[in-house]
C-alpha cells in the first residue's frame, strides 16, 4: 500500500491535446514518456473556438469529455499508464501553464503547428508560454518520428552560460528514459571547452552515458546542424537552453527558439528555461 502511495506522489508528465493529428502526436509521446519513466498522465483539453467548430451543434463540453475519453480509453487498453482527463476553457497557453503548476507536473508536452495553422498553437505562443513557466517543455510537430523507433539524447553544446540547468536536465533525462547521452560539438571545440568540462564532469560523476561527437559547424550554428544530425541519426530528441528574450534582434527577426521549435527536421526538442525560479529536478 505504502508503494502505491509513493508511486501517486511521483510528478506526473502533463500533456496538452487540441484533437488534431498534432495533438495525437503530443499524446503518443507523453505516453512513452510515461512509460519509460514510470509517472502519470494529466490529459489537458483547452476549449478554444477550434473546439467550437469541431463540436458544430453538439455541446462543447459533452463533446471534449468523449474526445478525451476515448483518447484516456486507448492509453488503458495499450499500456499500463494511469491518466487523468482535465478540461479548461480559456487560452491555451495560459491554461497550459497554469495546469501543469496546479498539478505539480515535471514537464509538459505540447505540439506545434506549422506557421500556416494560425487558429492553432503556434511556435510563437509555444516559446511565450515556455518562457513564463519554471518547468521545461517538449515540443512535438504532426511529422515528428514516433520515439519507439528512436534512440540517444542529443546534447549540443555551445558557449551559453546556463550549463547548469541544461546539465542537470540532461542528466535527468538520460538516467530516466534510460538514454545515453550525445554531446554534439562544433568541429573547432575551443570556445566551448569550459563548458564540455563542465558537462563531463557532472555526466561523470552522476554515471551517465556520454560520447562526444564532433560536426560540421560552429557555435551560432551548432543547435541547428545538431538537429540534422538527430535527424540522420535518428536520436530520440534534443535539449537546448532557451534565451531570456526581448532583444532588438528578436524584435525584428522573431524569437531564435522558433526555428528549433518548428525545426524543418521535424525532431522533438526539449526546450529549458533558464530563469531564477525554475525547477531543477531531484537527479
Amino acid at each position: 500500500m505504502e508503494k502505491q502511495i509513493d508511486k501517486e506522489k511521483v510528478q506526473p508528465i502533463l500533456v496538452y491535446t487540441d484533437f488534431t493529428a498534432t495533438g495525437d502526436k503530443a499524446v503518443e509521446w507523453a505516453v512513452f514518456l510515461c512509460e519509460r519513466m514510470n509517472r502519470r498522465l494529466i490529459l489537458l483539453h483547452v476549449i478554444d473556438r477550434n473546439t467550437y467548430s469541431l463540436a458544430h451543434s453538439s455541446n462543447v463540453n459533452d463533446f471534449a469529455l468523449e474526445k478525451m475519453n476515448e483518447i484516456k480509453g486507448k492509453i488503458q487498453i495499450q499500456t499500463q499508464v494511469k491518466a487523468n482527463i482535465h478540461i479548461e476553457e480559456g487560452c491555451n497557453c495560459t491554461v497550459i501553464s497554469k495546469i501543469s503548476e496546479e498539478n505539480d507536473a515535471i514537464f509538459s508536452v505540447v505540439g506545434v503547428h506549422a506557421r500556416n495553422d494560425l487558429q492553432y498553437l503556434s511556435g510563437r505562443t509555444a516559446i511565450k508560454m515556455a518562457r513564463r513557466s519554471r518547468i521545461p517543455f517538449l515540443f512535438v510537430q504532426e511529422r515528428t518520428p514516433s520515439p519507439y523507433s528512436l534512440a540517444k539524447i542529443a546534447f549540443p553544446l555551445n558557449i551559453q552560460k546556463q550549463m547548469k540547468e541544461k546539465v542537470s536536465w540532461g542528466i535527468f533525462l538520460a538516467k530516466h528514459l534510460h538514454e545515453t547521452v550525445e554531446i554534439v560539438l562544433p568541429e573547432n571545440d575551443d570556445e566551448v571547452k569550459t563548458n564540455l568540462l563542465f558537462t563531463a564532469m557532472l555526466f561523470e560523476k552522476l554515471n551517465v552515458g556520454f560520447l562526444q561527437t564532433k560536426i560540421h559547424g560552429n557555435i551560432f550554428n551548432i543547435e541547428n546542424r545538431a538537429l540534422n544530425y538527430t535527424e540522420k541519426n535518428r536520436l530520440l530528441l534534443s535539449v537546448m537552453l532557451m534565451l531570456k528574450g526581448n532583444s532588438v534582434m528578436e524584435s525584428f527577426f522573431g524569437p531564435r527558439e522558433l526555428k528549433y521549435v518548428c525545426n524543418r527536421q521535424k525532431m522533438a526538442v526539449f526546450m529549458v528555461n533558464p530563469r531564477k525560479d525554475l525547477y531543477i529536478p531531484c537527479i
